[in-house]
């Protein structure tokens, strides 16, 4: 009982070659010491099969990580994608809410050449419109 578990925790704690010698070992041990019995081949058995299921675990959950990995890359570039249009959104929309309103009231005649109101307003603008990415013409 004690040789079979040994073969089994060998197998689900170390990794191979390392774990089958140790089961070939405990099985060889239990051999010298109670004789060669069917129960040494069991326990030889027993690691080939412990190590196959293992090898099969060890497979699965690399493919599992893998999978993990691709799918958080994917919701990390649709985050980025996202977090970019946003951004434009934004610029888009500060540019439209200051220096298009402004170019609005001076063309309707709103705010004159001559207002008080337009040498305050027009570097707060220049400065949105550089902070979006604009240069000015």
């Amino acid at each position: 009982m004690v040789a079979g578990t040994g073969v089994f925790i060998a197998q689900f704690t170390l990794r191979q070659p390392w774990a089958m010698t140790a089961a070939i070992a405990i099985a060889a041990a239990h051999a010298a010491e109670a004789g060669v019995r069917e129960a040494s081949v069991v326990l030889v058995l027993q690691g080939l099969l412990a190590a196959a299921v293992m090898g099969l675990l060890r497979r699965g959950a690399r493919r599992a990580d893998l999978a993990l990995s691709e799918e958080a890359s994917a919701r990390a570039s649709v985050r980025a994608r996202s977090a970019a249009r946003t951004d434009e959104l934004d610029q888009q929309r500060l540019l439209h809410d200051t220096v298009l309103a402004t170019l609005t009231m001076v063309g309707t005649g709103s705010i004159t050449r001559e207002s008080a109101a337009l040498p305050q307003r027009a570097p707060a603008d220049l400065a949105s419109s550089k902070a979006c990415g604009h240069t000015p013409t």
